[in-house]
């Protein structure tokens, strides 16, 4: 069969559903008496209810007796979980932190969860003690193994940093780097002493000789004098 063929069935076999959907839904009585009531103003009442509509969405409630269906609403569910876990409602004050994340929480969403995904508080921050007794502590999670090894310096977690010094080196001083920058901090101080940089660590009597002593005469100084 070529597609206009199929296209001239498809019409055919549509046009009498469409029809009769346009006329169940003529026949259709609406329950909501906001309907209705528009309905009875004629254009005038149909143009209120569309200028309604832009502005501010207002919640209605719908009694589970006038839905073809009969379901629950969501505010029967609010009452009867206030009513089992003995929460408080509050009537006057606005509703912003009793917004549910509506999101996770009614089945006409795809992230439709059940459970309530976060807090619709408006200024609800992470830093309130709220949120942080709340927590879950890092103990027994993945962030255990991460503090063990996420170290400054990763080979101190596999071996002690003496024993590798002395097996390596020989010594447990600090590196030469480190050594090179101690020493030379000196240099960028204001207040430093002005004299020799370069100490002399074995220096016993070189300041203050024994009397009556010569020292060994320099082979490179003889050739020079």
């Amino acid at each position: 069969m070529t597609g206009r063929s199929s296209a001239r069935v498809l019409t055919f076999f549509f046009i009498p559903f469409l029809f009769e959907l346009t006329i169940n839904f003529s026949v259709f009585k609406c329950h909501n008496r906001q309907h209705q009531r528009c309905r009875k103003g004629g254009w005038r009442g149909m143009l209120r209810r569309s200028a309604s509509l832009c502005g501010v969405y207002v919640v209605g409630y719908t009694h589970p007796s006038t839905i073809p269906v009969p379901c629950a609403q969501r505010w029967d569910l609010r009452l009867a979980r206030a009513r089992i876990f003995q929460e408080y409602i509050e009537e006057k004050a606005p509703g912003a932190w009793q917004l549910e994340d509506e999101r996770s929480m009614s089945p006409e969403f795809k992230t439709f969860t059940g459970y309530p995904a976060r807090n619709m508080r408006p200024g609800y921050g992470q830093n309130l003690p709220e949120y942080i007794m709340q927590k879950r502590l890092p103990n027994n999670t993945h962030y255990e193994l991460f503090a063990r090894r996420d170290i400054p310096n990763e080979d101190n977690a596999m071996y002690g940093k003496y024993l590798y010094d002395m097996t390596v080196h020989g010594t447990s001083l600090p590196t030469t780097y480190r050594m090179h920058k101690d020493i030379n901090k000196a240099q960028r101080n204001d207040r430093k002493l002005s004299g020799n940089r370069f100490k002399v660590l074995c220096s016993s009597g070189a300041k203050n000789p024994p009397s009556g002593w010569e020292p060994i005469p320099d082979a490179a100084e003889e050739e020079d004098s």
